[in-house]
């Protein structure tokens, strides 16, 4: 190293001694207003109406009709039951629902009897 690069080396770190302590101790009472929240933000919760074709412990497949919102035409789907707090569902049975995109694939939210 040369006898610049000392010098330049040794202001650097000399600044940074002073600099960092200085910021570290900023009044942070401007932040007091902002929301600052260590949860994540609430998926979004989406609405469609089908029949239950099949249900097991842990999924229900529904043959549901066109969701405009997520530009979705009709299909048959499997949504995930281990949030599901709601009554039974049989096949055969017709249902407007919730659900949110979860981890893997989509789960169930609420249903009402249609």
């Amino acid at each position: 190293m040369t006898l610049l690069q000392t010098i330049l080396t040794g202001a650097l770190f000399s600044a940074s001694l002073i600099t960092f302590p200085a910021l570290a101790a900023t009044d942070h009472a401007q932040m007091a207003g902002m929301a600052m929240s260590s949860t994540t933000p609430a998926a979004a919760e989406y609405s469609a109406s089908g029949v239950v074709k099949a249900v097991n412990n842990h999924t229900v497949t529904i043959a549901h009709q066109a969701i405009p919102q997520l530009n979705w035409p009709p299909m048959t789907m499997r949504f995930d039951l281990s949030a599901y707090r709601g009554a039974a569902l049989t096949a055969g049975q017709h249902i407007a629902f919730t659900f949110h995109q979860a981890t893997a694939g989509y789960a169930l939210d609420t249903t009402r009897a249609q």
